[in-house]
């Protein structure tokens, strides 16, 4: 019998692969990680504006070039822990207002995300932390965002 969804995604969070950030910068940041067959995989934060982050996962190729779309191959179960961990350290340590990534609706990474996020929503209110989602054509834009602090 198939394992269901939450099955499946709560063991892939338990199994990210190792990753390491090689760029921290003001602006920037970057973390590398290799799969099981040794390709290596990028996850960026770009600086937007103010506190506002962009997240961009690929696979990095020679030299500077990263093909965004060519992701779904290899342990997929294994890749979304790792971009899952690697986006909860980037919110802890750097505290963003909101951290903003897109998904495809014809290539099924949007319901992906969707589920993840709903899934995980307990792990990023721990951390003060709230998602949502706005269709934007053939694609799903999708916000992390800081909770506001009640005054006392």
């Amino acid at each position: 019998m198939m394992k269901d969804f939450q099955n499946l995604l709560r063991e892939s969070l338990d199994s990210p692969y190792k990753w390491k950030w090689v760029i921290k910068e003001e602006r920037e940041m970057h973390v590398i990680f290799y799969d099981s067959e040794n390709r290596r995989f990028i996850v960026r934060c770009l600086r937007l504006f103010g506190t506002v982050w962009g997240i961009a996962f690929g696979e990095f190729h020679h030299g500077d070039f990263i093909d965004y779309s060519n992701t779904g191959y290899g342990d997929s179960r294994r890749m979304l822990s790792t971009i899952l961990e690697v986006t909860m350290d980037f919110l802890k340590t750097v505290g963003p207002a909101e951290v903003r990534f897109t998904g495809e609706v014809v290539e099924g990474k949007a319901q992906l995300y969707k589920k993840m996020l709903h899934k995980t929503e307990p792990t990023f209110n721990n951390i003060g932390y709230t998602h949502d989602f706005v269709p934007k054509g053939d694609k799903f834009i999708f916000f992390i965002t800081k909770m506001k602090q009640e005054n006392s």
